[in-house]
C-alpha cells in the first residue's frame, strides 16, 4: 500500500536545537494497534503508523524527526520530517521548537523490545551524530515522560535511558 503524499508547509526550525526527546510510537497511537508483540502478525510497522496517524486521523507526518524500527535481525532508520523543521504535533510542550524528536517504534510499557542492538543503534547511528552536529551533551537527552505528564509512560517502562547512556558513552569515548 502506497501512503499518498500530501504536502504541507513545515514550521522551519528558528532557534538551535538544544534536546534530544526520545519517544514509543505507542503515545500517538495508543490502542489502536491491539497487540505488539514482534511474532504477531498486528504488530506496529511504521507503515501501519503512516496508516492510523496519516489517514485515518489526517495527519501529515508522523511527529518524530527520527523513526527506529525492527526489521528482520537489524533496526533501520526512517527520516519523517526534514531536521530544520519543528514538530508541531508537540507544541503543546515548552521548548518544542529546541527539541529533536526520535520515535522508537512498539510498546516497551508491556512488551521487552528493548535489545542491546537497539541501544546500540540509536546512540551509534541517530543520537552520537546529533550531539556532535548540534553541540549537545548528555544532560539533553530526554525521555518524553521527562518532560510531559500527560504521558508518563513514553517511551515505556521497559526502555532504560540508563543502558542507552552507558551505550552512548561508549562511542563518544572513541577518538
Amino acid at each position: 500500500m502506497k501512503i499518498p503524499l500530501i504536502f504541507k508547509k513545515q514550521t522551519p526550525n528558528t532557534v538551535p536545537w538544544k534536546y534530544i526527546v526520545i519517544h514509543s510510537t505507542q503515545c500517538i497511537i495508543g490502542d489502536k494497534v491491539t497487540t505488539l508483540k514482534k511474532d504477531s502478525k498486528k504488530t506496529v510497522s511504521i507503515e501501519k503508523l503512516k496508516y492510523i496517524y496519516g489517514i485515518q486521523e489526517k495527519h501529515y507526518d508522523l511527529p518524530f524527526h527520527y523513526v527506529i524500527e525492527s526489521i528482520k535481525d537489524d533496526y533501520e532508520i526512517f527520516v519523517c520530517q526534514p531536521i530544520h523543521s519543528v514538530c508541531e504535533h508537540y507544541n503543546y510542550l515548552q521548548n518544542n521548537s529546541e527539541m529533536i524528536h526520535i520515535g522508537l517504534v512498539g510498546d516497551f510499557q508491556s512488551v521487552q523490545m528493548a535489545v542491546p542492538r537497539l541501544y546500540d543503534v540509536l546512540a551509534y547511528r541517530i543520537i552520537a551524530p546529533l550531539m556532535f552536529t548540534f553541540r549537545l551533551n548528555q544532560s539533553k537527552i530526554i525521555l518524553h515522560s521527562e518532560i510531559d505528564k500527560t504521558h508518563p509512560n513514553c517511551p515505556g517502562d521497559l526502555f532504560f535511558k540508563s543502558i542507552l547512556m552507558q551505550r552512548l558513552q561508549k562511542f563518544l569515548a572513541r577518538k
